[in-house]
């Protein structure tokens, strides 16, 4: 049989686990944060109008499901929204350069820390990235015939 002091010795050992177990999720739950660093910017080809990328950004918006929140000549601000996460980017542009900047968030743990540096939730970064990669695309993209 077992003894009272057996079980005791279990249950202690099983509380402290949970409690190791619970402190090992927080600090994990924290660690769902990178560093957020705007992307660099993104060169458009010589010769291509202003008005031509505005159509490129517009069109890589839309098949990252990003919804143009204002648009005005040289930016556009354009929000992600997937399972109540949400991100807002500006990108501004022009016939040389377009920039994709961090705006604001909701729910994707963003952090501005004492030092300066910011941190967020990792799905950011791949939105971000993700769109960056089709506007680069779709500016060098062969032109259409």
């Amino acid at each position: 049989m077992l003894s009272a002091g057996f079980l005791s010795r279990i249950s202690r050992r099983n509380v402290t686990r949970s409690l190791l177990m619970l402190s090992l999720a927080v600090a994990l739950l924290g660690a769902r944060q990178v560093p957020l660093i705007d992307p660099e910017p993104i060169d458009v080809p010589a010769g291509m109008s202003v008005e031509k990328v505005a159509n490129v950004i517009e069109w890589a918006t839309r098949k990252r499901q990003w919804w143009v929140d204002k648009s005005e000549p040289g930016r556009m601000v354009v929000v992600q929204l997937v399972q109540g996460h949400r991100a807002k980017v500006a990108i501004t542009y022009d016939a040389k350069t377009v920039k994709i900047q961090y705006v604001s968030s909701q729910k994707l743990a963003y952090e501005a820390r004492p030092d300066g540096s910011r941190v967020i939730h990792p799905r950011y970064l791949a939105w971000v990235t993700n769109l960056r990669t089709d506007i680069l695309r779709d500016l060098n993209a062969p032109p259409e015939e």
